[in-house]
């Protein structure tokens, strides 16, 4: 995703699902309502440096912002859209999807998939003993505190955050897997460039990935709205 142009980003954010694999986690029977009130906001926004206030349309136009939504009270405020977006547009959800897949785990805990959010990663992902993530528990995952190395370094098309741009899953080895392997030596960055292998932003990521396979069919996963 590093590696896209920002009007690749503008098109491919919207289709994320359409790119990588991807799950459909089907919502409940009740579903809270999201109304728009019945006064809505315009705000100008007032900027540093001296710089004028423009309005939320100028700065979505400057920034390069698809989607804005304030809401407060249960209702919506504010709701605005830009560079061909629209309110039923799906979105990549970014960090959003963590919160969503921590809810995933507690069902999953609720349901007896997951023993305990204090059990250790490997025993639901054996491919992981013998690595960093060897020792670590499911909670350290959901906090983002295992202490596992993780250079986020969006410049750096060999950082880990930009290997964990690619396919979940590839010929069936999951990406933290390989990951791992390369904390180890075991193979080489460049070797999983060459086949096209990702590592995971999270060993959560991939747990997530086999609850919801177990727990949800084999479909598509989208979540998020405007980030």
């Amino acid at each position: 995703m590093l590696s896209w142009t920002p009007e690749q980003t503008i098109v491919n954010f919207r289709r994320v699902d359409q790119i990588f694999a991807a799950h459909t986690i089907h919502r409940g029977a009740n579903v809270r309502a999201l109304p728009r009130a019945a006064v809505q906001i315009d705000p100008v926004v007032t900027q540093s440096g001296g710089l004028p206030a423009v309005s939320v349309a100028q700065l979505m136009n400057a920034e390069r912002i698809t989607g804005v939504i304030a809401v407060k009270n249960g209702e919506i405020i504010l709701e605005r859209y830009a560079f061909g977006r629209g309110p039923d547009d799906r979105w990549i959800s970014m960090s959003v999807a963590k919160s969503v897949t921590s809810t995933l785990i507690g069902a999953a805990v609720k349901d007896g998939l997951i023993g305990s959010i204090d059990d250790p990663v490997v025993g639901y992902i054996p491919e992981l003993k013998g690595t960093a993530f060897d020792g670590v528990m499911i909670r350290h995952l959901m906090t983002m505190s295992s202490g596992v190395r993780w250079k986020e370094d969006y410049i750096d098309l060999r950082s880990d955050i930009a290997l964990a741009g690619g396919e979940e899953m590839v010929g069936g080895v999951p990406p933290l897997v390989i990951l791992a392997l390369m904390s180890l030596n075991v193979i080489t960055v460049s070797t999983a460039l060459a086949l096209g292998l990702a590592a995971a932003l999270l060993a959560v990521d991939l747990l997530a990935w086999r609850v919801v396979t177990t727990m949800f069919d084999r479909e598509r996963l989208v979540t998020g709205r405007p980030r």
